[in-house]
């Protein structure tokens, strides 16, 4: 994959829970969305290295996959890869610091744009699970809900669902209540189990608020009222940056948009139908100036 000299001396990795692999000695034919060593044929087949997983072998072997797909290749790698997993969303967050490391790797900086891409699309594969896998999966679950104690009866996810929404609280609010409601489950339950519904629940809702905290970390705070910040992104992202008419905006579109980049000042998320009410405000008004 590199061209320079020993590079692989300073190549850092991460290591993956879940890593699916091909083994070329099992399968001849190596479908262009798995992760092999048919690049690399001096590293083992299997990954092994002294009876371990050799998470460098398999990391460098990843990132190989990826040169050799198209864009539409790209997602469909990603949804195959998380097909292959139970917890895929651990293992697209692990995928993403690996392409961050590379980032910043010398040898690697020829696929640097590449590599941009699939972070982007990385966070696309995220909401999709997010979206669907959460809502999915708490459907399921509340029909098979077994509480076989008095104690399970009081560990209810309807209630803590609507005790999250109806409390005003910030995420690390939130992540404490999971965490402290989880632990004293495991704790009161008479033969609790990490495979409950209950902690299933909050364990995809924690992975749900990391992601949340992550996207929240890379906004720009802003620590003007909705109004103003409604004024600002029309004049700095359309007006400026798109130089469109804001007579053929889409407020739905650009709200979401503007949501994407800034966060209030504490770094909660400004509500995007907020955003939209006031981006038609603020273009009336505009409109309305140009007109006298």
């Amino acid at each position: 994959m590199f061209a320079i000299k020993d590079w692989e001396a300073g190549f850092l990795w991460v290591e993956f829970k879940e890593h699916p692999y091909v083994d070329i000695r099992e399968n001849k034919e190596v479908n262009e969305f798995d992760v092999s060593t048919k690049h690399y044929p001096d590293y083992a087949p299997d990954f092994k290295k002294d009876n371990s997983f050799d998470h460098k072998h398999y990391c460098i072997c990843l990132l190989r996959t990826t040169l050799d797909l198209s864009m539409d290749g790209m997602m469909k790698f990603l949804a195959h890869q998380s097909d292959l997993m139970e917890d895929p969303l651990e293992w697209l967050f692990k995928f993403e610091e690996l392409l961050e490391i590379a980032d910043e790797f010398e040898p690697t900086k020829p696929c640097k744009i590449r590599f941009k891409r699939m972070r982007t699309l990385i966070n696309d594969q995220c909401d999709k699970l997010l979206e669907a896998g959460v809502l999915d999966k708490t459907v399921e679950w509340f029909p098979g809900s077994n509480y076989s104690n008095e104690s399970k009866g009081k560990y209810d996810i309807m209630s803590l669902v609507e005790a999250m929404e109806n409390k005003d609280n910030s995420y690390t609010d939130q992540v404490s209540i999971f965490k402290q409601r989880r632990k004293n489950y495991l704790k009161e339950v008479k033969n609790a189990d990490k495979k409950d519904d209950f902690i299933r629940f909050i364990d995809i809702e924690l992975v749900r608020l990391k992601e949340l905290v992550f996207k929240r970390s890379k906004l720009i705070p802003f620590s003007g009222t909705a109004i103003k910040l409604a004024d600002i992104y029309i004049q700095y992202f359309l007006i400026k940056e798109k130089k469109v008419s804001l007579d053929n905006i889409n407020n739905t579109t650009e709200a979401d948009r503007a949501c994407n980049i800034f966060c209030d000042k504490v770094g909660d998320a400004f509500k995007s139908d907020t955003i939209r009410t006031n981006l038609g405000k603020s273009i009336r008004r505009i409109m309305k100036n140009k007109e006298k």
